[in-house]
């Protein structure tokens, strides 16, 4: 995991299976949203840089949301399948009987 304070962290199949396996209906919305090309490069560069350096170049593409024509982006909302989240959040309803 990016983040020293997760243990794991699901990619958006994975955590919508995982939920899956405990409720009916399964909804997922996302915050924060990168094009798939950028998530990929960083992903690449990843493999060839710090951890350290690979957070930093993070940070740098998440400046567009300081912008006050941007703010709008950070907005919760159904996931385009041409993008990745920083966040999802998932909604859950009818637990299935055990």
């Amino acid at each position: 995991p990016a983040s020293k304070f997760h243990v794991r962290e699901y990619a958006r199949d994975e955590f919508a299976e995982l939920l899956g396996t405990y409720f009916h209906s399964v909804e997922l919305y996302g915050q924060n949203p990168s094009p798939l090309w950028q998530v990929r490069l960083l992903g690449a560069l990843g493999r060839h840089i710090s951890p350290v350096l690979l957070t930093r170049a993070r940070q740098l593409t998440k400046l567009r949301f300081l912008l006050p024509w941007r703010w709008q982006e950070q907005e919760v909302r159904p996931m385009a399948a041409n993008r990745d989240y920083e966040y999802i959040i998932a909604v859950c309803t009818k637990p299935k009987a055990q």
